[in-house]
């Protein structure tokens, strides 16, 4: 409410009223000192950045093919689960289109 009162109050001030609010506010901006950085500081960043450890070769493909084998065998056990579904449900559907419900022959030779 406070904000949409001074907007309000803005907009009722006179021309030469705003120039010298714009003016007081371009003025403040003024005021305001630029941070300059200082003189080593690209090179500590540059000395922190060469600092760093680099990743071997062999340890990054042996990553790459530990993040392969589980992906491959986490496919391989959801192929499995789904044939292994397809499967039960065909032997459900076989046993359902049966002549009988008789599931067990008896045999008295």
């Amino acid at each position: 409410m406070k904000n949409t009162a001074r907007n309000n109050n803005y907009w009722r001030l006179s021309i030469m009223e705003k120039e010298n609010w714009i003016n007081e506010i371009i003025a403040t901006t003024i005021q305001i000192a630029k941070v300059e950085p200082r003189d080593n500081l690209f090179a500590a960043i540059d000395k922190k950045i060469k600092k760093q450890k680099k990743v071997d070769s062999r340890v990054l493909w042996l990553v790459a093919a530990s993040i392969l084998v589980l992906v491959s065998l986490n496919i391989k056990v959801i192929l499995s689960e789904i044939q292994s579904e397809n499967q039960v449900q065909s032997s459900v559907l076989a046993a359902t289109l049966t002549d009988s419900n008789q599931f067990y022959t008896l045999n008295y030779d």
